[in-house]
């Protein structure tokens, strides 16, 4: 016995589902992500002045996904290694 079964599902806008629940690129859930990981990496960070550890968060754009640590500095300081 052979059986077909059609169904036409009306699903909501997938742009305004995620727009709702603020889940779009650079929406209120990506901001919180973004500064929570900032804030947890800052133990990290290698802290003589505190400039590199709080450097994300003026070159970050927040909501973006992205953090970044500005600076060529950066790398070796974490690595311990000799700029230059």
């Amino acid at each position: 016995m052979k059986s077909v079964f059609t169904a036409k599902l009306d699903l909501p806008d997938p742009e305004g589902l995620l727009k709702k629940h603020n889940l779009e690129k650079g929406g209120l859930v990506q901001q919180v992500i973004d500064k929570a990981v900032i804030d947890y990496s800052i133990p990290y960070c290698p802290f003589d002045t505190g400039d590199l550890a709080n450097s994300p968060y003026s070159a970050t754009v927040i909501g973006s996904g992205e953090v970044v640590y500005p600076g060529p500095y950066a790398r070796y300081l974490y690595y311990g290694e000799v700029y230059g």
